[in-house]
């Protein structure tokens, strides 16, 4: 085996399509990039020999992403899950914890409330998307948009304070976005967005949106 080759930390990889160097040793997945970049730009760009520098490493390469899409499903024997892409081919992985998505996020995974979201609702779900993002002041806290309509709260509240900031003091937060192919009840899904705001502290937003039809 390569010397560069280490232990995955992530029972997932390898049959999730979300990461693609868990394998490498992190000082070696720097070198590779590296060297991706400069047979690119050989091939696409002609340059023989580009002037690059070494690329700089993160002080954490764990918990960086601030974004996933998960996809709602249902397991073996039931139950149900939050899954990515099985990685080049069809079909799910479920999801509890993911190592490279921030801590808040897998958080939200852990606490939000899903099995309020009716069952019928659930099987009528594209994606649930979750983003660790500044919150956008004056913003609806709770909104629902359907195909090219503009948001329009559905609940009389704006966001408050974000509690969680970062070394500039910019506000962070969790924005959700639950994507239908179908249309869904606001009444459906109340249940489920009152107990997303009082369960999730640093949550910015949440949103129900249609995606956009195949018709």
């Amino acid at each position: 085996a390569s010397p560069d080759r280490t232990e995955p930390p992530c029972p997932h990889f390898g049959l999730c399509g979300g990461c693609h160097w868990q394998h490498a040793d992190y000082e070696a997945q720097l070198r590779y990039k590296t060297q991706v970049l400069r047979d690119q730009l050989r091939r696409l760009a002609g340059i023989d020999d580009p002037p690059l520098v070494p690329a700089v490493g993160s002080p954490n390469p764990w918990n960086y992403r601030n974004s996933v899409q998960l996809v709602p499903g249902f397991g073996p024997k039931g139950e149900r899950s939050l899954n990515y892409q099985v990685a080049h081919a069809q079909g799910m992985v479920p999801i509890d914890v993911c190592a490279i998505a921030s801590k808040d996020i897998n958080r939200a995974i852990e606490i939000m409330p899903w099995a309020l979201i009716p069952e019928e609702t659930w099987e009528r779900l594209d994606a649930i998307i979750l983003r660790h993002a500044p919150p956008i002041p004056g913003m609806p806290m709770v909104a629902t948009r359907l195909r090219e309509m503009a948001p329009k709260p559905i609940q009389g509240r704006t966001m408050p304070p974000s509690p969680v900031r970062d070394e500039q003091g910019i506000g962070y937060g969790i924005q959700v976005t639950v994507v239908c192919r179908s249309p869904v009840s606001k009444r459906d899904m109340r249940a489920f967005v009152d107990a997303t705001v009082k369960s999730v502290p640093d949550l910015a937003s949440i949103m129900v949106a249609r995606g956009r039809s195949e018709e």
